[in-house]
This record gives structure tokens, C-alpha cells and sequence, in this order.
């Protein structure tokens, strides 16, 4: 799901417009899904990758065996250990854009901090979300664990950058992600479109097709849930 979204934002098509209308450009998100089935038709990238997840296309990538991976930062301490076969010889760059859109929108993240409206102990746990997004703590985080910072002013300290020269490059690419469609029924949503997408990356359906059955798809889930959020076409 978050490998076609990134595919939808660098052509500039959306997945939901500002009302819940599904793909208001569906021409440029055709084209998006072509691309993808595109790279697997090529040969950029390998047909196993339909059924892979993060740490399965990270292991060839790692023993020196892809040129290009499209993962999370974690992955780079991993490939920086001793021992590593790629120690020492990997970078960070944006995602590459297509025609209509703009390089390096990838999608957010992140391990989010949240206090609940029926907690008991709210001032207690306000005092430890202060105390986890402080300077000290997300310092003592980059650190010791597989996590980047939420301060924008860590990624240009010079002690953790010197640890891990690609923070800079990270605070671009963060400060240009997009979250994914901000709705109570994300999972939902993602559980309709991920079977349409993948008869497309596999080769079953042509995008054409699989643009127009996830968009009925998505009104008539979005009319029961939801019959104020959006408009059908």
C-alpha cells in the first residue's frame, strides 16, 4: 500500500481528494501503477518482490545483491554492523518522481506518542511524552536504538551526525514525507485496494481495470461507512 501511494504522490495523483472522492486523477494513477508493473516487466526489479515484505527485499540488498532499496532508515544501521558486505557503501537519496509529480515524497512513519482523553493519570502521562520528545531522551534514542529523532535540530548536531553521516540527508527526505490518508478507516481502506494493486504488479489486471474496480470499490464502502464523506461520480 505505502509502495503505491509513493508511486500516486510522484506522478501527483492522490488516492482520496479533499471530500473522500477515490483517485481524482485517475490518468496519473494508470500511469503510476504502469510504472510499477513497468519496473517488474523490466527486470529493475525482480518478480518476487510481489510477495515481500521489508526484511526480504533488505537481505539481498544487504549481501550486495540490488542496487537500489526502497526501505526505512533502520535498515542503515543494519547495513552498517560489522561484517556487512555493503558496510560503508550505501547512500541516501530521494525517490525518483514521474512525469506530473516531485521527487522524494515517501511516506511517513514513526512511532507516535498519544495521551488518552479517559486516562486517569493524565498529568503523569503528559510528564513522560514531554520527557520521551525531549532533546536528552530522542538523543539518548538516535543513540542506542534503531530510530531516528522527532527534533529537527538533531539531524545537524555534529556529535550524531559524525556517528551517522546520513541524518542530513534524512531531514530532507522527512521534511518533504507525506502521512497516508488520514481517515478512521485507513485499514479498512487499505485491506480493499492492497488485492487491486497486486493483481496489477503481478501482471492479472491491467491498470485501467483495477483503477476503475477499486475506485467503485471504494465508494461503496465509503457510502456505508461513511454517506457524508463523499460524493459518487
Amino acid at each position: 500500500m505505502v509502495n503505491v501511494l509513493e508511486a500516486l504522490w510522484a506522478n501527483g495523483a492522490r488516492l482520496l481528494d479533499d471530500v473522500g472522492r477515490p483517485f481524482p486523477e485517475p490518468a496519473r494513477a494508470r500511469e503510476s501503477l504502469a510504472f510499477l508493473r513497468g519496473l517488474i516487466e523490466s527486470g529493475v526489479s525482480p518478480g518476487w518482490v510481489t510477495a515481500a515484505d521489508e526484511e526480504l527485499t533488505r537481505r539481498p540488498f544487504g549481501d550486495g545483491r540490488a542496487i537500489f532499496l526502497r526501505s526505512w532508515p533502520y535498515a542503515l544501521d543494519l547495513f552498517e554492523l560489522p561484517g556487512s558486505a555493503v558496510r560503508g557503501k550505501v547512500g541516501v537519496a530521494p525517490l525518483p518522481r514521474l512525469p506530473h509529480g516531485e521527487a522524494g515524497r515517501g511516506s511517513t512513519g514513526g512511532a507516535h506518542l498519544a495521551v488518552s482523553a479517559r486516562t486517569r493519570h493524565q498529568a503523569l502521562a503528559v510528564d513522560l511524552v514531554r520527557f520521551l520528545t525531549s532533546d536528552a531522551a530522542q538523543r539518548a534514542m538516535t543513540e542506542g536504538a534503531a530510530l531516528r529523532p522527532s527534533r529537527p535540530s538533531l539531524y545537524r548536531d555534529a556529535a550524531l551526525v559524525a556517528r551517522d553521516p546520513s541524518l542530513p540527508a534524512l531531514l530532507g527526505l522527512m521534511q518533504r514525507g507525506r502521512p497516508r490518508p488520514i481517515t478512521p478507516y485507513y485499514l479498512m481502506l487499505s485491506t480493499t485496494l492492497q488485492p487491486e494493486f497486486s493483481a496489477v504488479l503481478v501482471g492479472r489486471k491491467s491498470p485501467e481495470r483495477a483503477i476503475a474496480d477499486a475506485t467503485a470499490q471504494v465508494e461503496h464502502m465509503l457510502r456505508a461507512i461513511a454517506p457524508v464523506a463523499i460524493t459518487p461520480r
